[in-house]
C-alpha cells in the first residue's frame, strides 16, 4: 500500500523541544517527517514538515493533531499535499543585495507573477539597524521559470527594476 503524503503547518513561540515533540507525535502514529523548513523570527516560529506515511497513520495524525499542539503550546494544522511539485520549469536561484527600498520584495514578486515564474523560497533580511531606507538587504529567490520563459528576456527585465532600484542580483541555474 502506498504512504500518503500531508502539509503539517504549525507556528507558535519558539523554544527547545518543539521539534522533538511533534516529531515525537508524528512517528508515535506511524508517520514519519518526509522535509520539512522551519523559520524562527524575533522568537515565533512557522514550521512546514511533509508527513508521510500508510493511510491509517495518517488518518490518526489528523485526529490527534488538535491535542498533541495543545499539548506542545503550539497552533497546528494539516493541508493536503500534492503527488509532486509538476511543472515543466528550470530551477534558478536570484540574489539580490542593495538598499531596503520598502518596494523591493513588492515589484520582483510582481515581475516573478507577470512572468508566470513561481517563487518556490523566499529569504530576506535586513543586515543593519540604520534609518528605514539605509539598511542594507539581503534577498535569495528560488525560482521555477517555465519553459515558455526565456532566460535573456527574465534577465532583461531585472535588469530594467533592479537598476531603477538601485539593487544588484545574480540569476543562476542550479
Amino acid at each position: 500500500m502506498p504512504n500518503e503524503n500531508a502539509i503539517l503547518v504549525a507556528t507558535g513561540r519558539d523554544r527547545p523541544g518543539v521539534m522533538d515533540e511533534l516529531s515525537a507525535f508524528i512517528l508515535a502514529q506511524g508517520g514519519s517527517v518526509a522535509d520539512s523548513r522551519s523559520i524562527n523570527l524575533r522568537g515565533q516560529f512557522t514550521l512546514l514538515v511533509l508527513v508521510s506515511g500508510p493511510r491509517e497513520a495518517m488518518a490518526k495524525v489528523r485526529e490527534g493533531l488538535d491535542v498533541a499542539a495543545e499539548r506542545i503550546g503550539i497552533h497546528a494544522r494539516v493541508e493536503h499535499a500534492s503527488e509532486r511539485d509538476g511543472g515543466d520549469a528550470f530551477p534558478y536561484r536570484l540574489t539580490a543585495t542593495g538598499t531596503n527600498h520598502p518596494k523591493v520584495i513588492h515589484a520582483i514578486s510582481h515581475l516573478m507573477r507577470v512572468l508566470n515564474v513561481n517563487i518556490t523560497n523566499l529569504q530576506t533580511q535586513e543586515t543593519s539597524t540604520n534609518g528605514p531606507e539605509t539598511r542594507p538587504f539581503q534577498m535569495e529567490l528560488g525560482l521555477a521559470v517555465p519553459r515558455e520563459v526565456p532566460i535573456v528576456k527574465l534577465r532583461e527585465y531585472l535588469d530594467a527594476l533592479c537598476g531603477d532600484m538601485q539593487v544588484r542580483y545574480e540569476l543562476t541555474s542550479l
